[in-house]
This record gives C-alpha cells, sequence and structure tokens, in this order.
C-alpha cells in the first residue's frame, strides 16, 4: 500500500513538472517573439531617427505600430493576406531608403 502511494505521489509530479515545462516553454516562446520585435522596431526607430535628424519620424512610426500591433505572419487557407504581406514587406524594404532622405 505505502508503495503504491509513493507510485501515485510520483505520477502526480510527474505530470505537474511536464505542465510547467510546457508552461515555460510557451511564456519562454512568446517573451522571445516581444523581445525580437521589440529588438527590431528599435533598430528600426534608431534608423529613422538618425536618417531623419528629428524625433517626429519615430514618434509616429511608434504610435502606428502600437495602433497596429502585432503583424499576423500566415494565415491558413489566406492566399491573399499571405500575398499582401509578402507585398508589403518587399514594397517596405524597396521604399525605405528614399522616404527617409534627409532633404524631404
Amino acid at each position: 500500500m505505502l508503495t503504491a502511494l509513493f507510485e501515485e505521489k510520483r505520477l502526480v509530479f510527474d505530470s505537474f513538472s511536464s505542465l510547467y515545462v510546457i508552461a515555460y516553454w510557451n511564456i519562454s516562446g512568446f517573451l522571445g517573439l516581444q523581445l525580437d520585435y521589440t529588438a527590431v522596431f528599435g533598430s528600426y526607430s534608431s534608423f529613422l531617427f538618425v536618417r531623419t535628424g528629428n524625433l517626429v519620424a519615430p514618434l509616429i512610426a511608434h504610435a502606428f505600430c502600437n495602433y497596429m500591433g502585432l503583424p499576423v505572419l500566415l494565415i491558413p487557407r489566406k492566399g491573399l493576406v499571405s500575398v499582401a504581406f509578402v507585398a508589403g514587406m518587399l514594397s517596405f524594404a524597396w521604399l525605405l531608403l528614399p522616404l527617409t532622405r534627409p532633404d524631404l
């Protein structure tokens, strides 16, 4: 009987520890995504500030990003959204330098 009690406690402990591991990976994955997104946005804001020479451009970009939220990278079975995302990324890369010229 005592052995069965220890086995039951070990089973409960193993299931709880596996839940903690799963929760830890989910939280660390989300925090990693948030940290990566923050680092990319910080680099972009710094680029805007250095390129334009004023604080208005990074402040407007920050307000816009706060309004829009995190981007949805992929939606299953929604081809138009994925095409629009790729078109937006390509146009952003193509227009980044011409639209941030200091003489504008």
